[in-house]
C-alpha cells in the first residue's frame, strides 16, 4: 500500500437488486483484515448472485480513518463450497473527522455510542445527524468535560453519514435541512464521518458452480490493495 499509516483494512460486501436498493451488507472475513508487508490478501465467498458493491476501508492501528475506496462486480455463479465462519472482533472502536463510534463492526438494531471530543469543544452541546437515504436528527448532547456522546441505535444497512454540529447552549438543533456542506446559520462542524452498518457475520451456504476465485473482481480488488492504488 503506498499509505504506510494503514494498518487494517475492512471489505464489505454489499448486494443491491436494483439501483440504490441495498438489501446485504457484510464485513468479508468478519472484520479488519491486518496489513503485512504492504498487502492484504482474502478469499471472498459470495452468497448470493447478482450486483455486489466492494468497498475496502483503510484505518490506522488506533482506529484512525485513513481512506476509502471501491469497485463492483457482477456475480453469476456461486463457489462450490461456502466460506469458513468468519468470526468478529469485540472492543475498539472507530474515529474519522472528529466523530468515534464503539466497536469495531455495527449491526442493525444494535445501540453505540457517538462521541465527539475535543480539548478546546466549548461548552453548550452538539447537535448528531444520520443520513442513510434521508437525514435524520439523533439528538442532542451536553459538551462535558470537552466531550460529547450520545446513543446511536442504527435500524438499516448501509453506509450512514453521521454529522455532528456544534451549537451554543442558548440555540436550539438546527432542522434536519439545514445540514449541508456549508451549513448556513447552523453552528460549526464538530465531525462528519461515515460508517458502514453491516448483518452478523454467518457461515456461508451458496449453491452453485465455480469458485470466489474465479470471479473477476477479487484479482483486480486484491491487487489494488497489495499494489497500492490511488485511494491509498
Amino acid at each position: 500500500m503506498s499509505d504506510p499509516t494503514i494498518s487494517q483494512v475492512f471489505l464489505y460486501d454489499m448486494l443491491f437488486v436494483g439501483p440504490g436498493n441495498l438489501t446485504q451488507a457484510v464485513v468479508i472475513g468478519g472484520g479488519p483484515q491486518k496489513v503485512s508487508g504492504g498487502k492484504v490478501q482474502l478469499t471472498w465467498y459470495p452468497t448470493a448472485t447478482g450486483t455486489h458493491g466492494i468497498a475496502f476501508d483503510g484505518w490506522d492501528a488506533s482506529g484512525n480513518f485513513v481512506s476509502r475506496a471501491g469497485t463492483g462486480a457482477s456475480v453469476s455463479q456461486l463457489p462450490k463450497t461456502p466460506g469458513p465462519a468468519g468470526t468478529e472482533p469485540t472492543g475498539g472502536s472507530l474515529t474519522q473527522a472528529g466523530i468515534t463510534i464503539n466497536g469495531l463492526v455495527h449491526h442493525p438494531n444494535m445501540t453505540y455510542t457517538l462521541s465527539v471530543s475535543a480539548a478546546s469543544l466549548p461548552a453548550g452541546s452538539i447537535v448528531y445527524f444520520d443520513d442513510n437515504g434521508g437525514t435524520v436528527n439523533l439528538g442532542q448532547a451536553t459538551v462535558t468535560n470537552g466531550v460529547a456522546t450520545l446513543s446511536f441505535t442504527p435500524t438499516t444497512l448501509g453506509a450512514h453519514n453521521l454529522t455532528a454540529v456544534y451549537t451554543n447552549a442558548t440555540t436550539p438543533p438546527p432542522p434536519d435541512d439545514s445540514v449541508t456542506t456549508t451549513p448556513s446559520g447552523a453552528g460549526q462542524f464538530a465531525g462528519q464521518a461515515t460508517f458502514i452498518v453491516t448483518t452478523p457475520v454467518a457461515t456461508a451456504t451458496p449453491t452453485g458452480t465455480g469458485s470466489a476465485n474465479s470471479i473477476p473482481v477479487i484479482g483486480p480488488l486484491l491487487n489494488s490493495l497489495s499494489a497500492g492504488s490511488s485511494h491509498y
